[in-house]
């Protein structure tokens, strides 16, 4: 008996030997993709190939009677999806408004394409163009707070997350914005971007101006009731019409919210919304999600809803940085 189980435990103990590694391996990954990253993404790759994506720029350019902040010059961008890398002319680090006039003279004087990038979160090659000049807006960031008219004056560069900061010590909040706040408010108003609450929508309702510089270098401000059509292209724009510099934004004061959730069929959802969000003022946000669980595959959808309540104490807490569980 003992000599025909040898060979079996043989056998067996050499598979846990082979499989150990294996499921190491399985758990590291499974580890690294659970976790909060620790690095940015390896993005030193091509997807698909393309026959030119990564041949070298020719870099011939007329020097610049303007100082202009090269932060790089020749090589590749990519963006946050890492499937966009592209050659391209140079990258100007924009501080000031002068570095965007400075940039878009170097660019006419050398017959260069250019765009705007923030995070470079519009990942479909917006933020960039091959053989292109890459205005770099996040180190123009400043933050300007008007209490008494509820407006704050933001730079394209400045990101969500900073906006934030500097409201919630006034005890106040942007009145819409995406559901993260990694993206810049340039970059933001570039696509048109969608806010999280259903009331009032997307950003774009709650902006009171722009200011944009055109290709010649000249600034325009531009709102619903002045440059109109301007403002209607510029967001949304992709940048297409201009370098978007800063905009004046409501805000709103902080709110306590209780958050409740609940479970409808997605046929009964539009009922379930007009009966129950819409016209409803104790409904600060509202978002809804369809299943993905096998035995409610798109079907069951979850309503989660945030109604305003009252707070006993003085203030509002303090945002909190985010953690991970």
């Amino acid at each position: 008996m003992s000599s025909k189980s040898s060979p079996r435990k043989k056998r067996a103990a050499l598979a846990s030997i082979l499989i150990a590694p294996l499921a190491l391996g399985a758990g590291k990954i499974i580890y690294d993709y659970g976790t909060a990253p620790t690095k940015e993404k390896d993005c030193d790759f091509v997807f698909p190939v393309t026959a030119d994506q990564t041949t070298p720029t020719a870099i011939s350019a007329r020097p610049s009677e303007r100082p202009v902040s090269v932060a790089q010059r020749g090589g590749t961008i990519n963006d946050a999806s890492c499937l966009n890398k592209t050659v391209i002319h140079s990258v100007v680090r924009v501080s000031s408004i002068d570095d965007v006039r400075n940039a878009l003279q170097f660019a006419r004087d050398n017959k260069l394409k250019v765009t705007a990038a923030g995070q470079r979160h519009s990942m479909g090659g917006q933020s960039f163009t091959r053989g292109g000049l890459v205005l770099d807006m996040r180190s123009f960031a400043a933050i300007t707070l008007d209490k008494e008219r509820r407006i704050v004056k933001v730079q394209a560069g400045a990101t969500c997350e900073k906006v934030q900061q500097a409201l919630d010590r006034e005890g106040l909040a942007m009145k819409a914005m995406q559901s993260i706040n990694i993206f810049t408010v340039g970059g933001t108003l570039s696509v048109n971007a969608h806010g999280i609450a259903h009331s009032p929508g997307p950003v774009a309702p709650t902006v009171k101006s722009i200011r944009i510089m055109l290709s010649s270098g000249e600034i325009k401000k531009a709102s619903p009731s002045e440059n109109r059509e301007l403002f209607r292209h510029a967001l949304g724009g992709y940048g297409l019409f201009g370098v978007i510099l800063d905009a004046d934004i409501e805000v709103v004061d902080n709110e306590m919210y209780r958050w409740d959730t609940r479970y409808v069929s997605y046929k009964d959802f539009p009922e379930d919304y007009k009966n129950n969000v819409e016209g409803n003022s104790k409904i600060g946000l509202m978002y809804a999600r369809l299943s993905v669980a096998p035995t409610s595959y798109l079907d069951e959808t979850a309503v989660h809803t945030y109604a305003r309540v009252p707070y006993d104490h003085q203030e509002l807490p303090r945002l909190q940085p985010e953690g991970h569980t």
